[in-house]
């Protein structure tokens, strides 16, 4: 028993405070990375709908039905595959981590990007579905893909908030 502690019950898990410090630079990262994609998307997609509006202005010859104003706006779905954009996300903050951080090899990275995503599925179940089971690295990827399916962007932005104080919480 460690006299300085003064419970006697182990850690959590094995994660060392490095070892958190190092998700949280991912699940930062990732969502630095994914929240420009989204703004990034929104403004393109403002963009492609302008001439749209533009279309169903109402003109000299009169006004154009609602009818052919929906027709001239196409269908999209920003939530389709979001999932796996979250994923990316973690990955890509991942795979540069070793280009600004001498001590984190890719490897090291890879385990770190494990653990962000361990959190990301904690906090999916903190504030979307507690019984979700995420036990498995296939399971966790499947979650993410549930929850970003309806997420909105601060649906997402919460999801991060609450995986990073997450790990913070468990110092």
């Amino acid at each position: 028993m460690d006299p300085t502690n003064a419970s006697s019950e182990p850690p959590i898990h094995s994660m060392s405070e490095a070892d958190r410090a190092v998700a949280r630079d991912i699940l930062t990262n990732a969502w630095t990375r994914l929240a420009a994609t989204q703004e990034d998307a929104a403004s393109a997609e403002r963009q492609s709908l302008k001439p749209f509006a533009e279309a169903a202005t109402p003109s000299a010859a009169g006004e154009s039905s609602v009818a052919e104003r929906e027709s001239l706006v196409p269908n999209v779905s920003t939530a389709e595959g979001s999932g796996g954009v979250i994923l990316d996300a973690i990955t890509a903050a991942a795979t540069l981590l070793p280009e600004f951080r001498i001590d984190v090899s890719a490897d090291y990275a890879r385990f770190a990007a494990d653990a962000a995503v361990w959190y990301l599925d904690r906090a999916i179940r903190r504030i979307a579905d507690p019984d979700r089971d995420g036990w498995t690295a296939e399971r966790r990827a499947h979650n993410l893909t549930w929850f970003a399916s309806t997420a909105s962007a601060a649906d997402l932005e919460s999801l991060f908030a609450m995986a990073v104080a997450l790990d913070t919480d468990d110092a």
